[in-house]
């Protein structure tokens, strides 16, 4: 029983939400009553957990179960007394803030309550996360919520300070999860439990780097001095309710960061960063004490006041020591300032609302509860009686004064050692100095990568499974090409029903393809389960694990291609039976890409695959744009497959076999062809190596062979576009992983530091070059470039735990960018698609669920919680960690962080702008409606319970390598 209560806390205000989703939006009232009744219920239930909460040093009301064990990641949470206040504070404003907007709101008035019920689960969430992950889940989920009621609610400057919000937080979280996963691996707990890994403090000069990355996060979020920027703008843009939420509870999660992980964490950093925390906290203190003497606007004069007072919380907290108090009372003494400006609506009107100072002259004559309340609100500011601020003041300064053997100790439930007090310094003289007169009417598996066997054995178990060991690999077994003749015998169906159809008569092209592609995939999945799993194709062709996930992967991206294009066929004038058939012979090339055990067969794979594609990005022969595509991806092509040809020429010469599992005998062993002896085997097989690097790294984008990418994707039809970024990337990925990891492991030292070059410059240039993209087609271009880079920062842990990484990520990775491209295609109409940020003006307002589904897409690009994207960076980054590349992880988190900014930029032309002219999109069609559907389910499910797709991809990543 006790368990179902904290697990009601978050869940309650979540299906909330998904109530009010299915209300109509005009009924606007019945939205109200029915988010208020929901917040009253999270807020007695919460008072439920006060009831039977006992005085005593543990974690109560626990709840711990495994969530991603192959991770170490448990859904655990649980309260103590630290904990418990905030959620009774987070409960108590919720509802209030909903009554003080309930005459205030009148724009989209569904989406505003259900933000502020996501926005609440997320809140209590972050207070009783026991899990690091789970604590950053919530920390970045409730930026989303916040970021919209800034933006969408707020005032004039609301997009200007929505963007700032969401940037300066995100940027300060972005360190602080490579702290979480250097954390896992040097802890000898190896847990994401917040409770163990106090009991196992690291390395005191490491926890010096651990430290400042959770510290700048949560410095952020106090805010100190000088990461206070941003609060000001969100403070006077935000609509009263998300004032109220900001300075009553957004604000206190700094300091609770600091008492619940950074202090316990790194006790020895924390002692020595003291001076520093101490010394900011006096500048923020004097600081926002003397710009909030000049401010007119009574929002911004709340904002450098909370600067200056939540300045001296964690410098206090340093002292870890006198009477413990919750951050709460302050909160609760302190929000009738926010909460009290609707009441001047009626009698000010909206200026006044804003906060002008001299608008609240003798406000307590014309309005005395708003009078009273703001008032009540402003004393305990300065440190007057007869309300809690003196008494938490002096309290503080007399912890702060008393030796420490006077003092007495109290520990917090779950600690040894308890935090210091909650409370802050502030006396008279305390900013606002000129508000109480005009009130009264005068005046004007992550951190163990499993251990790399030698090279013998890695070439020993290649050949082994060349050579067929177990009984069902023979020479001349064609099962693992059956998927694939499934695939090729539709092309040529679709060619012949093409051909004999009459002349103005439409040939079910889409409908023979969406039959072949499924017959295909349930092939792959009875192979997979058993009939002929494992099986070998004359050395050639392979049927195991690794080649079952891609096929999988690839025909699902095929089968949501062919769901996107009738319609955008139509409405571009391309309606011919020929694009199915090329579309379906490009994923023959890219079946047979994944699966070749031989490097010949790799080159033809790859040729086919380029050939179908090349066809398809020119197949709208009046377009000019089009025929550019066509051609410099056919150009580029050719040299990316004259490079990969020439590097199996020498490797060719070299071991005198094109078989992957030859080469890697051949290279350990260290004989040299008899074609060519006396040659320096090592730095030929280095020239090689680097051959195939250049040639992979021209189909994979990386930078610098990416050039092709950004004309090839704008000019190509758009579902075309959508089928090179998810299934091309999808089977050159999937190509690279096998080659590198099969043939050439005994060269690893060699190609991965030359790998994690190409990532590092990759993800730098393709964020840098998205950012002044007004097109969106080449924004997701270069998007598409970035996130080569995040990819390789996992190759470069393979073999190991990063193969399966990167299979992980590039699930996630084609459902976003189907997704993406299918919006565009679906609003396509009359041959004019959204391209600019003009075109997805208002979006929300005429095609809201495309409109919100572009937004979990982009989201999942940007790596928040809770997405695929997320778990996936995580997974990739964690792979980076592992294998000693912790610098390509920081940096991949600091771009994801820029990325931030150019995928905002459409959320904000969709959710804050007016519509532009006409609505001139089309109408989703219901296929289109559904691949759209599939591709944001499987973002959001792959967000929640990745467990499944995280043991497959093991599993595939185990089948080409001994993990």
């Amino acid at each position: 029983m006790t368990r179902d209560l904290l697990a009601g806390l978050v869940l309650i205000p979540t299906v909330g939400a998904l109530v009010l989703a299915f209300i109509p939006g005009r009924a606007e009232r019945a939205i109200k009553v029915v988010a208020l009744v929901v917040s009253t219920l999270v807020f007695v239930h919460s008072l439920g957990l006060v009831r039977g909460f006992q005085p005593v040093p543990a974690m109560q009301y626990e709840v711990s179960q495994d969530w991603l064990p192959s991770l170490g990641i448990r859904y655990h949470v649980g309260l103590d007394g630290l904990s418990l206040w905030l959620v009774i504070l987070t409960t108590f404003l919720t509802p209030l803030s909903l009554l003080a907007s309930w005459h205030s709101i009148h724009a989209r008035v569904k989406a505003f309550n259900i933000f502020m019920l996501l926005l609440e689960a997320g809140m209590l969430g972050v207070f009783v996360a026991l899990d690091l992950f789970l604590f950053y889940i919530f920390w970045e989920a409730m930026l989303i919520p916040m970021y919209f009621l800034i933006g969408m609610w707020g005032h004039e400057r609301r997009i200007y300070a929505a963007v700032k919000f969401f940037l300066y937080t995100m940027a300060g979280s972005a360190l602080m999860l490579v702290a979480f996963i250097a954390l896992y691996k040097v802890s000898p707990a190896h847990t994401f439990d917040i409770l163990l890994l106090t009991r196992y403090p690291v390395d005191p000069a490491l926890q010096m780097w651990l430290f400042a990355a959770f510290a700048l996060a949560f410095a952020i979020k106090v805010p100190m001095f000088p990461f206070h920027t941003w609060l000001p703008d969100a403070h006077v843009e935000a609509p009263t309710a998300g004032s109220v939420i900001l300075a009553g509870v957004l604000l206190k999660m700094g300091g609770y960061g600091f008492l619940r992980l950074a202090f316990p964490l790194f006790p020895d950093a924390a002692m020595a960063f003291a001076p520093w925390i101490a010394g900011l906290a006096v500048v923020g203190i004097i600081y926002g004490a003397l710009v909030s003497l000049v401010q007119p606007n009574l929002k911004k004069l709340v904002a450098y006041s909370s600067v200056s007072r939540d300045a001296v919380r964690p410098a206090a907290h340093l002292r870890d020591r006198g009477v413990r108090r919750p951050q709460g009372g302050d909160a609760v003494v302190r929000r009738p300032l926010p909460l009290h400006l609707p009441v001047l609506a009626g009698r000010a009107g909206l200026q006044r609302v804003r906060g002008r100072v001299p608008d609240h002259d003798g406000l307590l004559a014309h309005e005395p509860p708003a009078g009273g309340a703001g008032l009540a609100g402003r004393d305990p500011g300065r440190g007057l009686h007869p309300v809690d601020g003196p008494a938490r003041a002096l309290r503080r300064g007399h912890a702060e004064r008393e030796p420490r053997a006077a003092r007495p100790q109290r520990a917090r439930a779950g600690r040894d050692h308890p935090p210091g007090p909650a409370g802050r310094v502030h006396g008279r003289g305390q900013p606002a100095v000129h508000a109480i007169h005009r009130a009264l009417g005068g005046g004007a598996d992550l951190g163990h990568a499993e251990p790399a066997p030698a090279a013998a054995g890695r070439a020993r178990h290649a050949a082994g499974r060349a050579r067929g060991r177990s009984g069902t690999m023979t020479d001349l077994d064609l099962r693992p090409l059956f998927p694939a003749i499934v695939v090729a015998l539709t092309g040529l169906a679709v060619l012949l029903a093409q051909a004999f159809t009459p002349k103005g008569a439409r040939a079910p092209a889409a409908a023979l393809s969406l039959a072949g592609l499924f017959g295909a995939l349930v092939a792959v999945v009875v192979i997979a389960r058993g009939a002929g799993r494992g099986s070998v194709l004359a050395q050639s062709l392979a049927a195991d694990d690794f080649a079952l996930f891609f096929q999988a992967l690839i025909l699902a991206i095929g089968i949501v291609a062919v769901l996107l294009s009738p319609s955008y066929l139509r409405e571009t004038a391309m309606d011919r039976g020929e694009y199915y058939a090329l579309m379906l012979f490009a994923i023959v090339g890219m079946m047979g890409l994944v699966s070749a055990l031989e490097l010949v067969a790799v080159f033809v794979a790859l040729e086919i695959m380029s050939v179908a594609v090349y066809a398809l990005a020119g197949l709208q022969r009046d377009r000019e744009e089009s025929q550019e595509s066509a051609l410099k991806y056919f150009i580029t092509g050719s040299f990316s497959s004259a490079f990969l040809l020439y590097g199996i020429a020498v490797l060719y010469g070299l071991t005198g076999t094109t078989s992957l599992a030859g080469i890697a005998a051949k290279l350990h062993s260290g004989a040299a062809s008899p074609a060519m002896p006396g040659a320096p085997a090592s730095a030929l097989a280095l020239v090689g190596v680097g051959l195939l690097l250049v040639g992979f790294g021209f189909k994979v984008a990386s930078v610098p062979f990416h050039m092709w990418a950004p004309d090839a994707y704008e000019g190509a039809p758009t579902t075309v576009t959508a089928l090179m970024a998810a299934g091309v990337k999808a089977a050159a990925f999937g190509a690279f992983l096998r080659v590198f990891v099969q043939a050439l492991p005994g060269l690893a030292a060699q190609w991965q530091p030359a790998v994690a070059v190409l990532a590092l410059v990759t993800m730098v240039v393709g964020n840098l070059a998205a950012l002044a993209q007004s097109n969106l087609k080449r924004m997701l271009a270069y998007s598409s470039v970035a996130h080569a880079g995040y990819l390789l920062t996992a190759l470069v842990a393979a073999p190991g735990v990063g193969t399966a990484a990167v299979l992980f990520y590039l699930v996630a990775y084609a459902a976003v960018n189907l997704g993406g491209f299918g919006v565009f295609a679906a609003l396509t109409r009359a041959g004019r698609e959204p391209l600019s940020l003009t075109d997805m003006a208002g979006l929300s307002a005429r095609r809201p669920l495309l409109a919100a589904a572009l937004t979990v897409f982009l989201v999942s690009l940007t790596g928040v919680p809770i997405s695929g994207g997320f778990v996936g960076k995580f997974y990739l980054f964690s792979a980076a960690v592992t294998a000693g590349y912790t610098h390509l992880a920081v940096v991949g988190m600091l771009m994801s962080a820029v990325s931030a900014y150019y995928y905002l930029r459409v959320v904000v032309a969709m959710y804050m702008q007016e519509p532009v002219g006409e609505d001139g999109w089309s109408r989703v069609t219901p296929g289109a409606g559904l691949a759209l559907a599939l591709a944001t389910a499987v973002v959001l499910i792959l967000g929640v319970y990745p467990g499944p797709l995280m043991d497959a991809a093991r599993a595939a990543a185990r089948s080409i390598t001994i993990l």
